[in-house]
């Protein structure tokens, strides 16, 4: 890293968001983004919100254009391989921090050099008052859920502790843990890239910390049929990867107990499965053959119980396929990993999520 480097690398990944000028805004107007680095990675976007940043920020960003939408895992890698920092900060294209939260982040990292994560507290964008996730839950099944979610803010997350898993909406990365542990797999295209890079540095050694002086704001993507296949197949990859191999082994059977959740949830019209079945699920149809082509009527038809059985019956058979190269990754994983089996035990049973929750949770 050359003397000029930056101490921060402010990593964007944009793709059709009206909120890309107030993201920009907060890193660089607050009081806290002097002398880091902004790289804005254009996914292919059809809004003019790049543009307009480019205009509003003229000279203070840096705009990657990229040919398709490769997805947020591989756009995000794309920017953290051009990026000069010490730190690199991914900050979703929809999130606002809040004045001062970069030095904040920092500051709780540059405290330990075993901290590889640092994780702000998030709070919804619609209404300030209520939490988004202060790190995530995860069921053992590999399915990550935000911790505090829509709980109102009363400071009961205010001490700053040890997680398991991040949220990627917003996190402070040290380069040296980048560096040891790998990117984030281009193989997950978008969703659950969170939980396998937070497990990922835990079986290395490097803590993920929450720091709840930090807080930013996220207004949150909607739910739709690819978000759902994305979903229900990235967590099938991050157990293949990650899990101990007892957790890996009883991971199909909590699979079976959620998915009967699930069915009560359709039933009940609850958590992000009801709102699917009530129609409520927005298409999302990027030009991308690994998960799908625009033409595929079942990333974009009206949500039904039968609808969204067949998006998880695709996702597990895709999950299934792609398993011989997932599996290939843990050898290396494994093979790497410092942490023990119990220790990595000891934070599921402080983290872990019951299969309800699992299923109904928003």
């Amino acid at each position: 890293m050359s003397a000029a480097a930056p101490l921060v690398s402010i990593v964007v990944v944009h793709w059709n968001s009206p909120h890309l000028v107030a993201c920009l805004r907060s890193c660089l107007e607050s009081g806290n983004g002097s002398g880091n680095e902004v790289l804005v990675v254009d996914n292919a976007s059809s809004d003019e919100a790049v543009s307009q940043a480019a205009a509003v920020f003229d000279g203070r960003i840096r705009v990657i254009r990229t040919p398709e939408n490769y997805g947020y895992t591989r756009g995000a890698n794309i920017g953290l391989q051009q990026s000069r920092g010490r730190y690199v900060l991914l900050l979703n294209n929809d999130a606002e921090g809040a004045p001062g939260f970069i030095a904040k982040l920092v500051a709780a990292a540059e405290a330990d050099a075993r901290i590889g994560i640092c994780c702000p507290k998030i709070l919804t964008a619609k209404d300030r008052r209520l939490i988004e996730s202060v790190g995530h839950w995860i069921y053992p099944d590999g399915l990550s859920r935000c911790r505090g979610r829509f709980e109102e803010d009363r400071g009961q997350y205010d001490l700053p502790e040890d997680v398991l898993v991040p949220s990627g909406c917003a996190l402070l990365l040290r380069r040296r843990m980048l560096d040891d542990i790998g990117q984030l797999d281009e193989d997950f295209f978008s969703y659950c890239d969170d939980t396998d890079l937070g497990l990922r540095a835990h079986l290395r050694g490097w803590r993920c910390v929450t720091v709840p002086s930090a807080v930013v704001y996220h207004w949150g993507s909607a739910s739709s049929p690819l978000k759902a296949f994305l979903i229900e197949r990235n967590r099938m990859w991050v157990t293949v990867k990650c899990f101990p191999m007892p957790l890996l082994l009883a991971a199909p059977f909590f699979t079976l107990l959620r998915l009967s959740y699930l069915v009560v949830a359709v039933v009940l019209r609850r958590g992000p499965a009801g709102r699917f079945v009530r129609g409520e699920a927005t298409a999302w149809t990027p030009n991308d053959s690994r998960i799908g082509s625009g033409s595929e009527a079942w990333l974009s038809r009206p949500g039904t119980p039968l609808a969204l059985a067949g998006i998880l019956l695709r996702a597990i058979v895709a999950g299934l396929r792609g398993l011989p190269a997932m599996w290939n990754k843990r050898r290396q994983i494994q093979g790497r990993r410092t942490a023990s089996g119990w220790e990595m035990v000891r934070y599921w049973r402080k983290y872990g999520l019951g299969a309800r929750a699992a299923a109904w949770m928003d």
